[in-house]
């Protein structure tokens, strides 16, 4: 019989496993008793994912409308072969295999992920009556799910990581803020919780009771604390702790929910790297370096005594939102608790590459159409997301939005037939619902967003939704216009435009006139906003002079143009809000970045072993 108690994540089959049936030929029948039993799981803080093989927009829209979607993180719905995405799933969801489950009715596929996986375990659909049952005894730990909260939170953070040029920029770029308490007494339960159940990071595998744990915490010999971590991305909450006497860690762990973010390193480094026996393996190391750069220093080792702080009020946020160019800006700004952003992400559910929701059709519509007309629309596209018609832009919180024009001239726009509500989505120059272009969008020459498209889907789409091409510059104005009134009179609007002369080396149909566009839109907007209150405009032209300074389009530039811009958002930042002063990094973060850059370009050549080395002697003084 397995045991749930060691068990922090189950793995579904679905055919003929979750429900009973094959989707793809036909009806399915649901079992109320796997359905409570995936909620259970979840109030016992055990996480549930998916490995099926099935078309995933399908599988997506059936669990969404029976409320069960959100239940499921890093779902891997495919025809492939489960042994690997078994594994790499565990892999990427931080986890060992001794602690995973995998439950599918064929046999053949179980061998195969024990075969990648030795350590899984695994189980078919008859066993899962005696895994309720087991299930019921275990303590409802976690009925505000924050676990599978954090497993969200990972897939989009893993996702972006993806799309970084670099880990260490990801890192810079993920705003981490790391903060040591020492009233353990108080988190006592969490602080055991972490000590029995963590492995990977838990350097000294040293189990106690919970008794044994108080007297040490009591212990004025010895110096404990817990350590909590937050990013943009959200608050990871009590994720480490540590027990210190006589320059020695009696204990030293974190949860694996941190691991890659440089957590432990910075910690050792705070408290004065003290001496540490490390038990067993370990799925990172601590050393004699300093703490990363990445990580916010709040916390300095003379502070790391408990501290009385007055309250505080709630700082106003500065919102980001647009595609690459936000995210390249956002990497030269300090750390900042009030920096929020919307930007192209990767939805970590299909692996679709969402845009559509900076556009300002979709923002419009944010107010404009209904909630349940939204989750109509949002559940019978294959490329959307939960946040398609997102309108945190006209949220009461913001001091400032800097919004990046850039994305209205890419998509095309498409019209729901029955109802009338625009859609945008992918190149507009390739109608999606010209069949012409069916099996480039199905192979992916044309680009899809990592749509997988099927003639079904496709058709299914040409069915209820029609192609209108490109937005207007005038209906960008429009927009804005709408936009602005509907935003708190106070907040101060900032858009973001384009360069207005061509890239001479561009490939890309849809850039074509682009400059074009870029000349009549922004002309609109500049005439606009001059006669508007609370907008301003931060034009690209300015440190754009020639095509050198593009990267590989007309709207990607190379690191010193981003720089640059960086230092406008911050003037415009420092003037018009209350925050605390927002910074720039260092001119050496700048020249390291270039050099990234750089590097990507010369590998393979013969300078590269010179230019590696070049790079290096300049991180010794950064």
């Amino acid at each position: 019989m397995i045991d749930l108690g060691k068990v922090k994540l189950i793995i579904w089959d679905l055919d003929d496993t979750f429900w009973s049936g094959t989707l793809s030929e036909g009806q399915i029948r649901w079992n109320e008793r796997n359905i409570q039993f995936i909620k259970n799981l979840t109030d016992a803080g055990i996480i549930n994912s998916i490995c099926s093989k099935n078309d995933h927009g399908q599988v997506m829209t059936v669990l969404a409308d029976a409320g069960l979607w959100e239940y499921f993180v890093f779902p891997r719905i495919s025809w492939n072969p489960k042994g690997e995405i078994v594994r790499d799933t565990v892999a990427e969801m931080n986890l060992r295999a001794e602690n995973v489950l995998f439950i599918d009715d064929n046999p053949s596929n179980r061998s195969e992920v024990q075969f990648y996986s030795p350590e899984i375990s695994v189980c078919g659909p008859e066993e899962i009556v005696e895994l309720c049952e087991a299930c019921e005894k275990l303590p409802k730990k976690d009925p505000g799910h924050s676990r599978l909260k954090q497993y969200h939170l990972l897939e989009k953070k893993n996702a972006e990581r993806k799309s970084a040029s670099s880990n260490e920029e990801f890192l810079y770029a993920s705003r981490i803020q790391v903060t040591i308490r020492h009233d353990c007494v108080n988190h006592v339960e969490r602080i055991h919780e972490l000590i029995m159940r963590t492995n990977q990071l838990n350097f000294t595998k040293n189990r106690i009771t919970k008794e044994d744990l108080l007297a040490l915490i009591a212990d004025d010999a010895c110096s404990c604390g817990y350590v909590s971590v937050t990013d943009r991305y959200g608050d990871y909450g009590i994720s480490g702790f540590y027990a210190q006497k006589d320059n020695r860690l009696e204990h030293f762990l974190f949860s694996c929910r941190v691991m890659g973010m440089g957590v432990e390193q910075y910690v050792y480094s705070a408290l004065g790297r003290p001496d540490l026996s490390i038990v067993g393996d370990i799925a990172s190391t601590v050393d004699e370096a300093e703490a990363p750069g990445w990580i916010n220093a709040d916390i300095k080792s003379e502070d790391l005594g408990e501290k009385p702080k007055k309250a505080q009020k709630k700082l106003p946020k500065m919102l980001f939102k647009g595609p690459c160019d936000m995210e390249q800006i956002l990497g030269y700004l300090e750390n900042d608790e009030c920096i929020v952003s919307e930007l192209t992400y990767i939805n970590p559910e299909t692996g679709v590459s969402i845009e559509s929701y900076n556009h300002t059709m979709h923002i419009v519509q944010a107010k404009t159409v209904s909630a349940e007309r939204q989750r109509t629309i949002i559940s019978e596209l294959p490329f959307s997301s939960p946040e398609f018609f997102s309108d945190k832009i006209f949220s009461e919180e913001n001091c400032i939005v800097f919004f990046s024009l850039f994305t209205d001239p890419n998509l095309g726009l498409y019209r729901r037939k029955e109802t009338g509500e625009v859609v945008a989505f992918a190149e507009y120059c390739y109608d999606l619902t010209d069949q012409q272009n069916w099996q480039g969008y199905m192979d992916g020459s044309i680009f899809n967003a990592n749509c997988q498209f099927t003639e079904d889907t496709l058709r299914d789409f040409s069915d209820k939704y029609a192609f209108i091409g490109r937005i207007a510059p005038e209906q960008v104005l429009d927009n804005l216009i709408y936009i602005r009134k509907n935003m708190p009179e106070d907040t101060m609007l900032v858009l973001f435009l384009g360069v207005e002369f061509p890239y001479p080396a561009n490939k890309q149909k849809s850039c074509a006139d682009r400059h074009l566009y870029h000349q009549k839109l922004n002309a609109l907007v500049r005439q606009w906003a001059a006669k508007e209150k609370n907008v301003a405009v931060l034009e690209f032209g300015d440190f754009v002079k020639s095509p050198s300074e593009m990267y590989n389009n007309i709207n990607h530039f190379i690191k010193p143009v981003y720089y640059h811009m960086s230092q406008k958002v911050i003037d415009i930042a420092n003037q018009y809000s209350q925050l605390h002063p927002v910074k720039r990094r260092s001119w050496l973060y700048m020249q390291k970045t270039y050099l990234d850059q750089k590097m990507l370009l010369l590998e393979k050549t013969a300078i590269y072993q010179w230019a590696s080395a070049v790079k290096h002697k300049i991180l010794r003084r950064f």
